[in-house]
């Protein structure tokens, strides 16, 4: 009860192949900012990735009750599938069974 807790491990991540100067020009580029085609690119991309998710299969569209009522009806086939399952191995098995409680 009072012992010694262990200490959390900390994250000691190192690159393999770092290039400082690389990155430097990646992140302050001056031209990709002022580019204003770049940033009509990128509005594009986002609006395209957005109109992927706004479809009518995404389930952010359908109702609560229809999602409840998919998720019963999910339920429900599982458990019989189980039951049906146990029946036939317990009518298959059963002799063996009884003769293993004797």
């Amino acid at each position: 009860m009072f012992r010694k807790q262990p200490k959390p491990r900390t994250f000691d991540y190192r690159p393999r192949y770092y290039d400082p100067q690389k990155e430097e020009n990646k992140l302050f580029s001056p031209a990709e900012h002022a580019n204003q085609s770049n940033l009509d690119g990128m509005r594009s991309r986002i609006s395209r990735h957005y109109q992927n998710y706004s479809g009518s299969n995404s389930a952010r569209n359908t109702s609560p009750s229809s999602q409840i009522w998919t998720s019963n009806l999910r339920f429900i086939i599982i458990l019989l599938c189980l039951m049906l399952a146990a029946y036939w191995f317990l009518s298959a098995n059963m002799s063996k069974i009884l003769a293993f409680m004797e």
